[in-house]
């Protein structure tokens, strides 16, 4: 049916579930730390590693949205945290008091002329205390809460490489990379409680590299995890090629990302079919970039699975069911 296809990891082909808040963990890592000399208490190492990565979330980059205007993170917290303004085409802002008095008038509201903002999509906004979204413009409040939303042109993604390794620096130690390296594995495994693959999943691959597709990975990741779990699954070997976040920079639904993709294997996206469980970072990232996409609901999911706009929508994570739809 597709010629290549590309698939999202956690939530997609492999169950995962972490936690990093356990005290057995930092007690474990401050030991290991101290082995190199680099000597923390575990609830100090705790809120050093805490502190590192908001620093590095806050570094990561601008937001930039589709009319080309540039939104820093901090003030997309503030919008979130204080819903004040609904934005239609980048240029209008509506206030709230605004939505309301209109409410009670009980009548549409036109935006730059153009847009008409029915009564009740304005309660509705009102009720979700985010903003609105009008000719793919973003939805600031739930955008920033779902992995920075399918509407912003960049998505940051951080590389924890660096924030173990700080952990290292501010104690005075410059670690080698092969020691990050073991920090960043130790941590998770650490916090791993448990991985595996749906059933099923090393078949799929298998049958579509016999017949020849073309098989990638994108995934929103750390490559010092992911790289290594994909090998401990026994599915490395089925991908032609693996694209994790952390090595660009950028993540889901950014459409660099799935244009990085596509430029660098060489492919059609009129040719390729997105699969994940995400309706905003794996779905309308990749419609956006032209691709079809393929939605499947797992536990992992993300709540807001009502309204995906899939060309595929599978409710139950079933990869039997994946590949009778697909022929594979």
């Amino acid at each position: 049916m597709y010629k290549n296809y590309i698939f999202d990891f956690y939530g997609t082909l492999a169950d995962i579930h972490t936690d990093e808040q356990r005290s057995d963990v930092w007690e474990k890592m401050a030991l290991f730390y101290g082995y190199y000399s680099a000597r923390y208490e575990p609830g100090e190492l705790k809120e050093a590693y805490e502190r590192l990565v908001r620093r590095a979330e806050q570094e990561a980059g601008d937001i930039c949205c589709n009319d080309g205007n540039v939104i820093r993170k901090e003030e997309i917290l503030r919008i979130e945290q204080e819903p004040a303004y609904i934005c239609c085409n980048g240029a209008h802002s509506i206030q709230k008091e605004e939505i309301q008095q209109t409410e009670q008038k009980c009548a549409g509201m036109c935006c730059n002329g153009a847009h008409s903002i029915q009564k009740k999509e304005i309660q509705q906004a009102e009720q979700e205390c985010a903003g609105m979204c009008r000719n793919r413009v973003a939805s600031i409040g739930s955008a920033a809460e779902r992995c920075m939303g399918g509407s912003y042109e960049g998505n940051p993604e951080i590389c924890l490489d660096k924030v173990f390794r700080q952990l290292f620096t501010d104690r005075g130690i410059q670690p080698q990379d092969c020691l990050v390296l073991h920090a960043g594995q130790f941590f998770r495994a650490l916090t791993t409680d448990y991985i595996r693959l749906y059933e099923g999943v090393p078949q799929m691959l298998r049958r579509l590299r016999r017949k020849g597709r073309t098989v990638c990975l994108l995934t929103n990741a750390q490559r010092i995890f992911t790289e290594y779990e994909l090998q401990l699954l026994g599915i490395a070997e089925y991908f032609d090629k693996v694209f994790i976040s952390s090595d660009y920079g950028m993540k889901k639904p950014d459409i660099r990302f799935f244009q990085t993709l596509l430029e660098s294997c060489q492919l059609k996206a009129g040719e390729s079919l997105m699969i994940g469980n995400d309706g905003i970072c794996d779905i309308a990232g990749a419609k956006r970039a032209g691709m079809d996409a393929y939605y499947v609901h797992s536990n992992l999911s993300p709540k807001y699975a009502a309204d995906v706009d899939a060309d595929f929508v599978q409710m139950d994570m079933d990869i039997g069911v994946l590949c009778r739809t697909l022929v594979i």
